[in-house]
């Protein structure tokens, strides 16, 4: 468990996937789940283009038409503003200045990330914290 300040907010959060209970554990894992499959960033359309473009080049349809598929998920969150490497990272999230996260449906994640966000919360702590909690997760 760690205990850090960001911005003006106390957060306590844990480092551990495996620290979190079974319910927290299973929605991290399945957005886990989503940004690797679709992605939520431009970064996940740009590969889906590729993939789109190596299937129709191998005529590969049935896969092409799948990463179409995906492809349109993936612009579908970034409207929707799911982030997902966000929605994990507050999944980590135990208390905000003392007070017990207690609901961690995607409105509330949200904006958990929002409050956090205000505070200087950035994308790339996000991203590293997440991988970190993966990482400490398969060593222990």
């Amino acid at each position: 468990m760690i205990t850090e300040k960001i911005g003006n907010v106390e957060v306590k959060r844990h480092d551990d996937i495996n620290e979190l209970v079974t319910k927290n554990y299973n929605l991290f894992n399945e957005y886990a789940v989503y940004d690797a499959e679709v992605g939520c960033d431009l970064n996940a359309v740009a590969k889906h283009f590729h993939k789109i473009d190596y299937f129709l080049a191998n005529r590969k349809v049935d896969e092409a038409l799948q990463a179409r598929k995906n492809q349109h998920q993936a612009f579908f969150h970034i409207f929707q503003k799911n982030n997902f490497p966000q929605l994990q990272w507050a999944c980590l999230v135990q208390e905000m200045d003392g007070v017990p996260v207690k609901d961690y449906s995607i409105p509330n994640l949200k904006g958990i990330m929002e409050k956090l966000s205000e505070e200087g919360l950035t994308q790339a702590k996000v991203l590293q914290d997440v991988e970190l909690a993966k990482k400490k997760s398969a060593l222990n």
